[in-house]
């Protein structure tokens, strides 16, 4: 199964141990499972350090740090996961973040957000995962997620 990750560039440290324990819960079965994660606000900080630890005790797991640029850092600094993808070459400076999760929806099954807030781009970006027919599971309880 592939997993993709979505949250709020504002998230709080506080749940960095709820994104751990999913990510036992969901890799407890050792199946082969994939997992991509952008490289923009401390949500995606917060699921990199826990996909590094679980990569690196895990060989059946495959980990993916998606750029949105090719000059970016991975924000965690583990760079041997990052990945570029094509076709976002030539693409203005403001719509990367949004074809790249594009690119990233494409390639998962499931969706793990931290939805908290409306109106925003992860709640955009959200919308368009559940379109796609992706299972989302919302860390952050919004209501109807």
């Amino acid at each position: 199964m592939n997993y993709c990750f979505f949250g709020h560039r504002d998230a709080s440290d506080s749940l960095q141990s709820e994104i751990g324990k999913i990510l036992m819960d969901i890799t407890a079965n050792n199946c082969p499972h994939c997992f991509f994660v952008g490289n923009n606000g401390n949500f995606d900080c917060m699921v990199q350090k826990e996909l590094h630890k679980l990569a690196s005790v895990n060989t059946y797991i495959t980990v993916y740090f998606v750029l949105s640029r090719p000059d970016e850092r991975v924000i965690s600094g583990y760079n041997q996961y990052s990945i570029y993808p094509e076709g976002l070459e030539g693409t203005p400076k403001r719509f990367l973040i949004s074809k790249r999760n594009n690119w990233i929806i494409k390639k998962c099954n499931a969706a793990i957000v931290c939805l908290n807030h409306r109106f925003t781009n992860t709640s955009g970006i959200v919308e368009l995962a559940k379109k796609k027919g992706l299972e989302i599971i919302n860390i952050c309880k919004l209501a109807d997620y």
